[in-house]
């Protein structure tokens, strides 16, 4: 199958900072499913607003 590329300037940020946590064996304090639900959680409380949760 051939392999469709995606060229643009966001994706090669992603592809590079994700190479570069890789290379350097980085590891989060905690994990990143907790770190994204205290920020949605904030947003939900500051904006008064439900962010949908999807499993």
């Amino acid at each position: 199958m051939p392999r469709l590329e995606i060229k643009t300037p966001w994706a090669e940020r992603w592809y590079d900072t994700i190479g570069a946590m890789k290379h350097k064996q980085y590891s989060t304090p905690r994990p990143f499913s907790m770190y994204v639900a205290e920020h949605i959680e904030k947003l939900e409380r500051d904006n008064n607003i439900h962010i949908p949760k999807v499993s």
